[in-house]
């Protein structure tokens, strides 16, 4: 991972390359002194949706970290299903961005399934980021049982993503959830 970072005339300019993502960002305004108080205040004026970010990349997470809080979404990170179930019991996210094979080929799919399984959180949308498609051929006997059960993500892509794609899926799958439910038969 690269990270490039400037500053002029009260703006930040950053461009960060991991694998094949390469992502830049300025800011719009001037960076404020406290940069964790312009954080916060940022959260507080625009109700910032919280993501969940879960793969076990710590370079793929950072940038797609970066990527996202750019655009104004708060960011959890975990980098193991294990992680990721300590972060949804202390703090429920809107959205959750989760990649399949992390401590065990199957991790992400586990906490997917929990997810939807779970009353509290079945209404959070799951995105699946992963490269698992590529392992099927030489791991189907782990996957198999998987690929029998309803799909547990509303959306899935194959790595590298662009992330101008994965942003759009972001913001159409929050968007939805915004949507005020309607009565059965209405």
């Amino acid at each position: 991972m690269t990270l490039e970072v400037r500053e002029e005339a009260g703006r930040v300019f950053f461009e960060t390359t991991v694998n094949d993502f390469t992502v830049k960002m300025v800011t719009k305004g001037l960076v404020p002194a406290d940069a964790e108080y312009a954080a916060e205040q940022r959260r507080r004026v625009m109700k910032a949706k919280r993501i969940l970010m879960v793969d076990d990349d710590r370079d793929l997470v950072a940038s797609v970290k970066a990527f996202l809080e750019a655009r104004g979404y708060d960011v959890d990170t975990a980098y193991s299903g294990i992680e990721a179930r300590e972060r949804l019991a202390v703090r429920r996210p809107d959205l959750v961005v989760l990649d399949i094979m992390m401590d065990y080929d199957t991790d992400g799919f586990n906490v997917a399934y929990k997810l939807r399984d779970e009353p509290e959180t079945e209404r959070i949308p799951v995105i699946i980021m992963s490269g698992f498609t590529k392992e099927l051929e030489t791991k189907t006997h782990i996957f198999e049982p998987m690929m029998y059960r309803e799909w547990p993500a509303a959306k899935f892509f194959e790595k590298p993503v662009k992330l101008a794609d994965l942003a759009a899926a972001i913001a159409e799958l929050l968007a939805a959830t915004d949507e005020p439910a309607v009565a059965k038969g209405a």
